[in-house]
């Protein structure tokens, strides 16, 4: 947002005239310039100040207005860029927690089929369930969480995606 002010200040300060008085007097044989009269001989100088018509100040509120929606425009796009960058990485993370839940558990059942086998293995096969039990509830939390995230992105880019693109009526600002 701090673009289109720019623009529009630098747009108000370029329109800025002097309004200096200038004077021109001969002092030793020089010519001398000051904003106060010297000398005897002084002359007021006008400087050429250009004015803009107002057909010049109605063109450069219209490029302030295309320049300020231009701007407007690629907030826009990159809002909802981002937005949608945002839920593909939160179901890309969605499908690797699944993918992790399952190689976990896949592990701790071959080391309870291993327990099984074994005398010791009863205190052994419950703490393997045990850890089972947790690998489910941590996914089982993580997911929610997940999923949480990406229902209120969603809500956002649909938001963002149903009003309409920001455009800024640029054109009764003052230069």
């Amino acid at each position: 947002m701090r673009f289109p002010f720019v623009v529009v200040l630098l747009a108000a300060l370029g329109f800025n005239t002097a309004q200096a008085e200038i004077y021109t007097c001969t002092v030793e044989g020089r010519q001398k310039f000051s904003q106060v009269p010297c000398g005897d001989e002084v002359i007021e100088v006008k400087p050429n100040i250009w004015i803009p018509t107002q057909e010049e100040i109605d063109r450069q509120k219209s490029a302030n207005q295309s320049v300020v929606n231009a701007t407007l425009q690629m907030q826009y796009t990159r809002e909802l860029t981002r937005l949608r960058r945002e839920i593909r990485d939160t179901e890309m993370s969605m499908d690797e927690l699944g993918e992790w839940r399952d190689d976990r558990l896949k592990w701790l059942s071959y080391e309870r089929r291993r327990a099984n086998n074994n005398l010791a293995g009863a205190v052994w096969e419950s703490n393997i369930v045990s850890e089972m039990d947790g690998v489910r509830s941590d996914y089982v939390r993580r997911f929610q969480q997940l999923t949480e995230y990406r229902a209120a992105l969603i809500r956002d880019l649909n938001r963002l995606e149903n009003q309409p693109p920001p455009i800024q009526d640029a054109s009764n600002v003052n230069p």
